[in-house]
């Protein structure tokens, strides 16, 4: 069995307000999330889960920054808006790969690239 090491497995998204995070994320990423009680929800994918949020009662503020990748940057923008999360600065290219910043409801800052 190939032994896997350093590798990031899991992200935890604090939420100041659990039913406001998994509705900001349901409609501005298309995510599905899985109940464990009043304080947790599972982030699902096909694979499995990849992370959760969590009910936090302050936000985490901290030097990692949280990427996702998406093929669709023109509606992501417009889709994190609508769903109540704002983009802080204009997007951006990093060796040719488009990027933008958002902060969702409970005022984290992820960021999304594409490479379209």
């Amino acid at each position: 069995m190939r032994q896997t090491r350093h590798v990031i497995d899991y992200v935890e998204i604090a939420a100041l307000d659990l039913a406001r995070a998994k509705t900001f994320y349901t409609h501005a990423l298309g995510w599905a999330v899985a109940d464990y009680g009043p304080r947790y929800a599972g982030i699902q994918s096909p694979d499995g889960e990849m992370g959760g949020l969590t009910a936090s009662d302050e936000a985490r503020v901290s030097g990692a920054l949280v990427i996702l990748c998406s093929d669709d940057n023109g509606v992501n923008l417009q889709v994190v808006e609508q769903a109540g999360g704002t983009i802080p600065t204009p997007p951006f290219t990093v060796l040719g790969e488009w990027e933008f910043h958002f902060r969702d409801s409970s005022g984290n800052e992820p960021a999304v690239w594409s490479q379209s």
